[in-house]
């Protein structure tokens, strides 16, 4: 989750420089945009002049072509969801780690148990 939030940020500010990109205007200017393909592969290539849509990687192989209005709406649904299961999981891995706390000491405790169990017995057979 904590890649994925800057991930969904980076590309709800992409859509909003597309939706408000000069070529929008009555300016017939190009803008010039770097693609990531994969893992630091980057492609250049040009916006159209009458973008009025984008098409936003879903995953499991799925792309899903937008407004700019839907896909705004849709990753920013995404962007909540995913900040609340941030949380969620913040919350559920600061439990675990209590649970893990316990029981080391319970471990620690049977251990420290069973030694003076064996000195006692020890003792015992001496005398």
């Amino acid at each position: 989750m904590t890649t994925k939030i800057p991930e969904i940020t980076k590309t709800i500010q992409m859509i909003q420089c597309l939706e408000n990109s000069p070529s929008k205007n009555s300016f017939s200017l190009e803008m010039n945009v770097d693609f990531l393909i994969s893992e630091g592969i980057f492609v250049r290539g040009k916006a159209k002049e009458d973008l009025d849509h984008v098409s936003l990687w879903l995953g499991a192989n799925t792309i899903a072509e937008l407004t700019f209005a839907e896909a705004t709406d849709l990753l920013k649904t995404n962007l909540i969801n995913a900040h609340s299961s941030l949380a969620q999981i913040t919350e559920e891995l600061a439990y675990i780690k209590d649970q893990k706390t316990t029981t080391e000491v319970n471990v620690a405790r049977v251990y420290n148990i069973s030694l003076a169990l064996k000195r006692e017995q020890q003792l015992a057979r001496a005398n």
